[in-house]
Formats: structure tokens, sequence, C-alpha cells
């Protein structure tokens, strides 16, 4: 749940560097956006996905607020809500299912399901 934890404190912070230090070299993302679905490969790949959540949050103040449904060893799912932070409206909101492991004795993020709905 700690991997998980960093992975929404870098897209808070806006911090890529963050999100460098925990995705895997061979991290698999698959984002279901309405109803649109791709996938992503590889570590460069995923991190220009999260990357470009980043950039479209940037103007705005935002919050994650977190929920872990699922823990299970090296398999987290979390419903999360992304709210404005002053005003607490509702941004959007959807569910991830993470899927880490340890490398070289670090917890990395191995796969990434992701499904939401924005403006919701």
């Amino acid at each position: 749940m700690e991997t998980v934890q960093k992975l929404y404190n870098a897209l808070r912070n806006k911090n890529l560097n963050e999100l460098t230090d925990i995705i895997g070299e061979e991290c698999r993302c698959i984002s279901n956006v309405v109803s649109s679905s791709q996938t992503f490969y590889g570590k460069g790949q995923v991190i220009d996905f999260f990357n470009s959540i980043i950039k479209f949050l940037r103007s705005t103040n935002f919050e994650f607020v977190i929920e872990p449904t699922i823990h299970d060893g090296t398999n987290v799912g979390v419903k999360w809500e992304l709210a404005c932070n002053k005003t607490h409206i509702p941004l959007g909101k959807g569910f991830s299912f993470y899927t880490c492991h340890s490398y070289r004795g670090k917890m990395m993020i191995r796969s990434v399901e992701h499904d939401s709905k924005l403006g919701e």
C-alpha cells in the first residue's frame, strides 16, 4: 500500500521524479477513461501516461481521496475520488488495481488497471 500511496502523492505534488522511482521497467498500464481504453507498456509509456494526468491537473488545486478496497500482499485495489481541494467539488472518480513486486529490495509497481469517470 505504501508504494501506491507514493504514486498518489507524486501525482498530487506533480512530481515526475517521484513517479520514476516507483514504476517498474516492464510496467503495464491499462487505462479506461469514459468509454476509451488504452494500454501502455514499459516504464517510459507509463510515466508519459501519468505525466499527461499531471499536465491535465496542473492548473487545478486538487486532492485524491483514496480508500483501499483490497490489500493482499502485493495486490492493492483503490477506490478514489478527484476533487478540488478548495471547494471539494468532485471532478471525477474511479477504481484502480495495482500489482507490485520487489526489485532489488524495493517495491515497484508492475501493473496498473485504471477505470475512471471524469466530471461526475
